[in-house]
């Protein structure tokens, strides 16, 4: 009886990972589909102010998109593995804003394990905003460059995550609790679900650039349950 309850249980449990990896296979696809769609709506306009919003959209979609995918493909169905996910997201940067990595070299540091879903998310956004913001504004006039990512823990109980550039700096000091770009809202409303803090300044000891810093509590060592129901 006891052979038989434990190859039920191994039974089961299997199937719930094959169902978990089809539901993170098909929010992927269902995600790509969205991307699709608003690459299509972009056709019918030519203002560049809101193809840049559609492009924008296009990125967030498919950062979410990309941590489905990593999950798909993953041991660990609970769980993004973060060094991997980073690397495969400014692949993606790069290709968008048409930047080779000879010119804009990424220095990245990643000292986190891999994190639950309802943290990865919204990490993963404010990774591609932060990361876009770079491309975008950074290099401006310059040829060359480096975007710093680091992403590690704070402390025993907190994560902190660096984002930074060496490019022509902010032209105004920035408050982030007031700041009028979209995306730089949408920076601010995920620090808050993360419960955590958000720093903007120069980088430091005096150099050029921009860094933002955001510090958050750690997840906690166990999955939620939500995600091994």
């Amino acid at each position: 009886p006891q052979k038989r309850a434990e190859t039920i249980m191994r039974n089961s449990l299997t199937e719930k990972e094959l169902l978990l990896k089809e539901i993170h296979h098909r929010v992927k696809n269902n995600l790509q589909v969205v991307s699709t769609l608003l690459d299509l709506q972009a056709d019918f306009t030519e203002d560049p102010m809101t193809l840049a919003m559609f492009a924008e959209s296009r990125g967030r979609v498919r950062s979410m998109a990309l941590i489905h995918e990593r999950l798909y493909r993953s041991q660990d169905l609970g769980r993004v593995p973060v060094q991997d996910y980073i690397a495969q997201l400014a692949q993606d940067l790069y290709a968008s804003y048409g930047v080779a990595e000879s010119d804009v070299h990424l220095k990245l540091t990643v000292g986190v394990p891999p994190l639950p879903l309802e943290i990865a998310i919204p990490c993963g956004l404010l990774l591609n905003e932060l990361m876009s913001n770079c491309f975008k504004h950074a290099f401006k006039g310059k040829q060359h460059g480096q975007i710093t990512v680091s992403f590690v823990a704070d402390s025993v109980d907190r994560y902190c995550l660096h984002v930074s550039d060496d490019g022509c700096g902010l032209p105004v000091p920035l408050d982030p609790h007031h700041a009028a770009t979209f995306g730089l809202q949408l920076v601010q409303t995920l620090v808050e679900q993360l419960r955590g803090t958000l720093n903007v300044g120069a980088r430091p000891a005096g150099g050029r650039g921009t860094a933002f810093e955001v510090s958050f509590p750690a997840p906690a060592a166990n999955p939620s349950s939500e995600l091994v129901a």
